[in-house]
């Protein structure tokens, strides 16, 4: 099937569809650095699992209650294959689904951090969510740290994750001005810049 037309992101939805269905995750990537008052576009949401057989049957779930169809280059797919084994989830690191409320990439191991969910939950706090549509409607979520959120942005490197890192404001100020400290230290260590042309 072609992919749809991309639908914008209503969160709530989908974030109720994992909770129901006892969804273990965190919220990173764009999405979960707005829930912080980051000002990126809001395209879609990055969710990181845990990575474990019954947690991987409650995520394919989640995805069978929102209809989602897996993103494979530019065309969708059924999720048959996750249904009759959700331990197939585990076989690619990074999976973008479509579903009528938006784009779920669902990512086990995040740049920067290779244990996944293991390493986001310690800094993740809970973030209740108000739907865009009904604003009566919230939902609890697990966000990740805005800080390790630009980090997994930083190691990624990616044109889109690098041109997003200044919207970090404070942060990423202080990662240049570290960065700037740490080539200063590293250049008086080597006996100090080399000579000016």
């Amino acid at each position: 099937m072609p992919r749809r037309k991309t639908t914008s992101l209503r969160a709530a939805p989908i974030l109720s569809a994992l909770g129901r269905h006892g969804v273990d995750f965190v919220t990173i990537g764009s999405y979960g650095a707005i829930l912080q008052n980051v000002d990126l576009p809001m395209t879609d949401i990055d969710i990181v699992p845990k990575d474990t057989h019954e947690n991987r049957r409650r995520l394919v779930a989640a995805l069978d209650e929102l209809d989602a169809r897996e993103l494979v280059g530019d065309t969708e797919e059924n999720i048959d294959e996750l249904r009759s084994d959700p331990d197939s989830m585990g076989d690619s690191i990074f999976r973008t689904f479509v579903t009528g409320s938006g784009e779920v990439d669902v990512v086990l191991r995040p740049s920067g951090f290779p244990n996944g969910y293991e390493d986001l939950i310690e800094n993740a706090f809970m973030a209740t969510i108000q739907d865009e549509l009904e604003p009566g409607v919230t939902v609890n979520a697990i966000v990740a740290d805005v800080r390790d959120i630009y980090k997994s942005k930083q190691v990624a490197g990616r044109r889109k994750d690098v041109q997003a890192l200044p919207a970090f404001d404070e942060i990423h100020v202080a990662d240049a001005k570290e960065r700037l400290r740490e080539r200063y230290r590293d250049e008086q260590s080597r006996g100090g810049p080399p000579p000016a042309n």
